[in-house]
């Protein structure tokens, strides 16, 4: 579970989070990004290593930028609906298990 959005992982990362966990011991299933941590005025631990999770998220072209899945299900509503101004795009971020970091409860 991502301990800052309260959202549970899922498929392969659910998975992979899961067996680092086993693997590494960790009393824990929460795990948070890096910003996540400084966001909260938590101290990750010296030599932490985190894992990376990885995400595609709905990409406007022509708005160069990203977009939720809520906004891109709108558009794809509208009659006029360009498929070529959307794409789905790679997302990879390394997170941290709670037992690495310091201050969390």
């Amino acid at each position: 579970m991502n301990s800052f959005t309260y959202k549970e992982y899922s498929g392969i990362n659910k998975l992979y989070l899961k067996i680092i966990e086993v693997k590494n011991g960790y009393g824990d299933n929460r795990w948070l990004t890096f910003k996540q941590i400084q966001d909260k005025g938590y101290h990750l631990q010296k030599g932490a290593k985190g894992a990376k999770v990885e995400y595609y998220i709905p990409y406007d072209n022509k708005e160069k930028k990203w977009i939720s899945f809520d906004e891109y299900n709108k558009y794809s509503r509208d009659p006029e609906f360009d498929d070529e101004r959307f794409s789905l795009k790679q997302r990879i971020y390394t997170v941290f298990n709670a037992s690495l970091i310091d201050g969390i409860e």
